[in-house]
């Protein structure tokens, strides 16, 4: 981590989500709605920053300076700390299929990486999956005569 500046500046603010979220435990059920993430950033930022051993401080200083903004470049927590665990877990759930479980694993990872609505990794997943499912159901109905 502390070999790179920027995954030093990503796990920092990371952890200040986490700091914030564990110094408000509410915020954890209920998140703090769409785009305040950073509201999280700047409550955690005193623990995280005294955790912080990167000497790359530069992107820090700037979040001190002026605020995080929604970017934490996480998606799963972005989303939990947007609107609470239950919400995430929901979501999570209703994505999940066995039949595209390497494609959904791929598609978390990459979401553990960047955190934005437009990243188009979701969509994709989402309308293959939808695709496959058409196609299976017209595969069934021709074999077994549309009954």
């Amino acid at each position: 981590v502390n070999s790179d500046g920027s995954l030093a500046s990503r796990f920092f603010r990371m952890d200040a989500v986490i700091s914030g979220i564990l110094n408000y435990p509410s915020v954890l059920l209920t998140g703090v709605g769409f785009g305040n993430t950073g509201f999280l950033v700047d409550l955690g930022f005193s623990d995280a920053f005294n955790k912080f051993t990167s000497v790359f401080t530069k992107e820090v200083f700037m979040i001190k300076a002026d605020g995080s903004g929604p970017t934490i470049f996480n998606m799963a927590l972005r989303t939990i700390s947007e609107f609470g665990i239950l919400i995430f877990i929901l979501i999570t759930w209703q994505l999940y299929d066995k039949k595209f479980a390497f494609v959904f694993i791929v598609t978390f990872w990459c979401y553990i990486q960047f955190d934005s609505h437009a990243f188009y990794g979701l969509w994709i997943y989402i309308v293959m999956k939808s695709l496959i499912r058409t196609s299976d159901r017209r595969i069934n109905n021709t074999l077994t005569g549309g009954i």
